[in-house]
């Protein structure tokens, strides 16, 4: 792999390193700051109260400062000791010791990248089984963490309307972003490199000084860059932070932060690749080409080959550029595909049924090949800004005003799924009559397409608490929140088309699109085994010679917008809330409370065709409206019989409004409200003299109208649209039918369901010596959807009466335009689909494991000749993963993961730079050093053949120095 560091770079982030101490330390001492006592604001939490892995209080409970063993909601608080213990970078990462999060990996969703959306920039998680949030500072964010700037990690599980309102009802991760220390003057420069197949360097850098007796500012940065353990995977970041506070008087608190920052690297999803050649490979060798390619093509049917070879029909030229820079029309070209009989058990007639997705054999082509090659990158520009003012204008009356503002722009090229069906090159021949050299070849093929998103999100809020006892009732902290915030979203995405639109009017048809293909065999090196980038299309000329068809013409490519849209959210939030402590001086008793009222105004402008140039442009005739008004409440109560040991109950709600992309069908309507609730009851123990904290709970989350993907796509709309058209054409139903029954394009993969889980948790924390830390999770729970594809169900009751008219009067060989299927054969496979989807409700939910345990410990020796070493590490498991059911209903499960990390490192005290001696650290860590499977199982078909599988990094070594002064 080709080394990517820039040294120039890492030079001047390095020097700026180094003599950013001295330029601080040049402002006035901080002895000189006077003493005056600030109380610290009921709305902040101080992580230096944080010590090795137990933190103290959060703002998870109740949007106040309260100490966890007074809070009935589940929170678990991952402090900065433990994130630098992890060497971790990301949210994902330390995912893998959650409780009970499991990173979406498109096995509950189909798209995405392993759980990101292309558009997006984070990855969805779920904790319980359910869709969770991200909030960074309380804020709801739509913005990539970097651990170089987080003070602390708050993991709450469970609605909490009170917390968070709007977002997923599994709960949510909060990413508290480090602050300016008063009175403290210290800088950490850590430089992290990586060994075996990952090679990266990152440099970062946590400077604090005082700048006047009263200001704080601290700087943070980071500068990263590295190769992926793949060929052609890249990433850079270059991010600064910059935050302040400022104590105006001992009772006003300025607070302000900003972050610029980059973002560049590959993208791609990392399934395993799908079987389109292997029957192909088992016939004789002469068996294997056809030279009697006509106009329209070869199909063949021959079941005891058990291969059908066909041709991409409907009059696509299909203009397609190879590997070796070639340009040709494959227009009539063959290509391979799977296939089996498959009998309908209700008719009896037989179907071919593609195995579009069955996974490769892993001996016939790598499936750590990079296939989306180095065309696929996205390239990130972030920028956010907060401020906030704390007063005290009386004794126990806090008021906090607060405004952030983030804006992320992303454009990401990627390639449509087929990326990962490797096909065979059964022609021996071009259509032209050359020879084809690739004939017996294997060969990649798909379509680039480019995504631009623009974002921005602005969000205001006004916070009151205010604190009282009465000598009968006892104790109370009352809060009021308001809250506004705007979210606005353009989203466009691009085709790579020809340019002019030559063979139909509307430039991003499929007939008008280029595709790309890379031919391999079995010799062929891993890193040429990659899709032709959209870039050497724009650098190639595109001429045909000679086709049949076409003559000698050369394209220009261009892209052309398939789909273009701007969405403006504006959510106004009004909240109570308080925390009231009964006899405190007996057995105490705590109950937290809130109610929460949102108000969220939706507006999407869509796309509408221009008039000439019949391009996708934004037209307000396609603006969709929508306003929802919600209520929730949660409340929760602690009693506290001893002071050891706490008991407590939880009861809340949320709602998550529709993500504008996960729209229903048939006409593309925005997707309902999902309503969250759970419930939780439990104990909780401190122990140690306060130095161990035990959580223990059962707890049961639900949420209704929760979008699941289901393949709804592919299962129902675009063969219902297909049995709709060929009546049409036909002349069996009207122009009208048509148009009433037609399942919009835009209509996401998606439909509704209900989910629930109930099991069981547990927490352990402790920092059982001062120089031993150890942390333990464990989750036991089931999850479940019902009600499940609720929009599909009501549409094929209303339609399917109308394709038993068109299968009754149509020609039964007539084959429509999606897959060359028959009417009675798309009707075949959306029963089959239908009773696929029905036969998993009540059972647990695709993509969840029923047990998931997790502990770290770390011990560090103070004396003797292993004085400054330290060592721990930890083991994660994971039950397996359901894959979902088939026909018959019955289940199926994935593998289970069991994965061990490793800590070792050595601290010391050194000389650098004058008498006074710095903190020298080196820390080794090692992670999934078991590395069990290449790959994991996602989804099986509804016959119990496994579709998707994802394909597994290996294990990850990483060498951290830091120096702390």
């Amino acid at each position: 792999m080709t080394k990517r560091y820039k040294r120039n770079q890492l030079g001047k982030l390095v020097f700026l390193g180094l003599i950013l101490p001295f330029l601080l330390s040049a402002q006035d001492d901080s002895s000189s700051l006077d003493e005056d006592v600030y109380e610290l604001s009921p709305f902040v939490v101080d992580t230096t109260g944080d010590v090795g892995y137990l933190a103290n209080n959060t703002l998870a409970g109740a949007r106040t400062r309260t100490n966890l063993s007074d809070i009935a909601s589940p929170i678990s608080v991952f402090t900065r000791e433990f994130v630098d213990d992890l060497a971790i970078t990301s949210e994902e990462e330390l995912f893998l010791y959650s409780t009970s999060a499991v990173p979406e990996i498109t096995d509950q969703q189909d798209n995405g990248v392993l759980g990101i959306a292309i558009n997006e920039l984070v990855g969805n998680v779920r904790l319980r089984g359910l869709p969770a949030a991200r909030t960074r500072d309380y804020f709801t964010s739509y913005y990539p963490t970097d651990s170089y700037n987080v003070g602390r990690y708050d993991e709450s599980r469970g609605s909490n309307s009170i917390l968070f309102g709007i977002g997923g009802a599994g709960g949510l991760m909060n990413a508290s972003t480090k602050t300016a220390i008063k009175g403290e003057k210290f800088t950490d420069l850590s430089l992290k490199t990586t060994l075996g197949d990952i090679d990266l360097l990152r440099f970062t850098i946590d400077s604090n000084v005082d700048l006047a007796d009263n200001w704080a500012v601290r700087l943070n940065a980071v500068w990263e860059e590295g190769d992926g353990w793949r060929p052609h995977d890249f990433r850079d970041i270059q991010r600064v932070h910059v935050t302040s506070s400022l104590y105006l008087t001992d009772s006003i608190t300025v607070r302000a932060d900003f972050e610029k920052g980059e973002m560049n690297g590959t993208e791609t999803r990392n399934f395993s690749p799908q079987d389109h050649l292997s029957n192909w490979l088992a016939l004789p060798v002469d068996q294997r080409t056809t030279a009697n390619i006509n106009f329209n093509g070869i199909r063949r049917n021959d079941f005891d080959d058990t291969i059908d070879i066909y041709d991409d029909r409907n009059n696509r030229p299909r203009l397609t550029v190879f590997n070796d820079g070639g340009f040709r029309a494959f227009q009539g070209h063959a290509f391979t595909q799977n296939r089996m009989q498959i009998v309908d058990a209700d008719t009896g007639a037989t179907e071919d049924y593609i195995f579009r997705n069955q996974l490769l054999d892993r001996d016939i082509a790598p499936i750590d090949a990079f296939y989306s090659g180095p065309g696929a990158t996205r390239d990130v520009d972030l920028m956010a800004a907060t401020a906030f003012i704390e007063m005290n204008p009386v004794d126990k009356l806090f008021i906090e005003a607060a405004v952030r503002y983030e804006e992320w722009d992303s454009v990401t090229h990627d390639i449509v799924g087929s990326v990962f069906e490797i096909h065979g090159e059964p022609s021996e021949v071009f259509r032209n009559g050359d020879a084809n050299p690739y004939a017996g070849d294997f060969f990649i093929d798909s379509q680039w397409r480019g995504r631009d998103q623009f974002n921005d999100y602005t969000t205001a809020r006004l916070t009151a608490s205010y604190e009282f006892e009465t000598a009968k009732m006892g104790r109370h902290i009352l809060g009021a929140f308001f809250s506004w915030s705007e979210f606005n979203k353009r989203s466009r995405i691009r085709q790579l088309v020809v340019e002019g639109a030559p063979f139909n009017n509307n430039p991003e048809n499929g007939r008008n699109r280029i595709n790309t293909r890379t031919y391999f065999d079995r010799d062929t090196p891993t890193d040429q085994i990659a899709l032709t980038p959209w870039q050497d299309v724009f650098n190639n000329t595109l001429t045909l010679n000679n086709d049949p068809t076409y003559g000698t013409v050369t394209y220009s490519p261009e892209w052309a917008f398939s789909t273009v849209n701007d969405n403006k959210q504006v959510i106004n939030t009004m909240m109570v809330n308080g925390q009231s402590y009964f006899f405190e001086n007996t057995i105490p008793v705590i109950l937290t409370y809130g109610y929460r009222k949102d108000d969220a105004y939706d507006d999407k402008v869509d796309r509408v065709r221009h008039p000439e140039s019949n391009k996708w442009v934004l037209g307000t005739e396609a603006e969709r409206v929508s306003d929802n008004d919600v209520d929730t409440l949660s409340y929760g109560v602690v009693v506290k019989p001893k002071e050891w040991i706490s008991v407590f109950y939880n009861d809340s709600e949320n709602i998550e409004l529709p993500g504008t992309g996960n729209t229903l069908l048939p006409n593309n309507e925005n997707r309902p409200l999902a309503e969250g609730s759970g419930k939780d009851y439990g104990v909780m123990l401190n122990l140690l003299d306060g130095r161990m904290f035990v959580r223990a709970s059962y707890f049961t989350s639900e949420v209704e109208n929760d979008s699941t993907g289901s393949d709804v796509r592919n299962g129902l709309s675009f063969r219902s649209n297909a049995i709709l058209l060929a009546g049409l054409d036909e002349g069996i139903i009207t122009q009208e039918q048509y148009d009433t029954n037609e399942i919009h394009e835009d209509s996401s993969n998606f439909d509704l369901a209900d989910r629930s889980t109930e099991g069981y948790e547990i927490n352990v924390t402790s920092n059982v010596t001062d120089n031993w830390r150890f942390t333990l999770s464990a989750s036991f729970s089931d999850s479940t959807e019902d009600n499940r594809i609720q929009r599909s169900k009501q549409y094929i009751s209303d339609t399917s009466s109308l394709w038993d008219t068109i299968n009754a009067a149509i020609d039964p060989t007539y084959e429509t335009e999606f897959q060359g299927a028959t009417v009675a054969q798309h009707i075949s496979a959306i029963n089959r689909w239908f009773t696929q989807q029905v036969a998993a409700e009540g059972k647990t939910s695709v993509g969840h494991r029923k047990t998931q345990f997790s502990c770290f410990t770390r011990y560090t020796f103070n004396d003797g000749r292993l004085d400054g070493f330290y060592v721990g590490g930890g083991y994660r498991y994971a039950s397996k993963r359901a894959l979902g059911v088939d026909l018959t209903g019955k289940l199926h499960y994935g593998e289970a993961d069991n994965e061990i990390d490793l800590l070792l490192g050595y601290r010391t005290k050194v000389s650098l730079f004058g008498e006074e001696k710095q903190t020298l650290s080196f820390q080794f860590n090692a992670r999934n050093i078991l590395h069990e499977d290449e790959f994991k199982s996602l989804r099986i078909d509804e016959l119990g053949n496994m579709i998707r599988g994802r394909v597994v990094a290996p294990a990850y070594y990483s060498l951290t120095t830091t120096l702390k002064f």
